[in-house]
């Protein structure tokens, strides 16, 4: 029975991960939001978007990239004005990266879009439903946080 629950514990997660992990989900996403840009780069910008300030050290154990490939798709972010780049004020070899004006108005069209395909999935779940979601969630969160 214990090995059964957590058999579907991780069938469901692994599910909401490939859903997640998706390119064509990333693309509906980006066309529904009204954004050019290329999905190959969008996992990066959101991943920069919701740990900025961040760095290529902490995206490449992220990612499980070289850190040549991640540098490579972070010019191309910044080319595109998406994100800034600077040097760290203690340790000048780190580059720190954040969102550049242009890349926090991206990112709210994508994450107002996000919200409203998130509505609209959950909009058959009553307000306790929807309560005892986010608590679950919560809990995974912190145990997980806690390794």
């Amino acid at each position: 029975m214990k090995n059964n629950y957590y058999t579907e514990v991780y069938q469901h997660i692994f599910k909401l991960i490939c859903f997640l992990d998706d390119p064509k989900q990333d693309q509906n996403l980006l066309n529904e939001a009204g954004v050019d840009l290329d999905p190959k780069l969008f996992p990066l910008f959101v991943t920069i978007a919701n740990t900025a300030p961040t760095q290529v050290s902490s995206l490449v154990s992220l990612f499980n990239r070289p850190p040549s490939t991640l540098s490579r798709q972070i010019d191309r972010l910044e080319k595109s004005g998406l994100i800034q780049t600077f040097q760290d004020d203690v340790d000048t070899r780190i580059r720190k990266i954040i969102l550049s004006p242009l890349g926090l108005e991206i990112n709210s069209a994508i994450s107002s879009t996000r919200l409203r395909i998130l509505e609209a999935a959950f909009e058959g779940l009553t307000s306790a439903e929807r309560a005892a979601f986010l608590t679950a969630f919560r809990k995974v969160d912190h145990f997980i946080s806690q390794r």
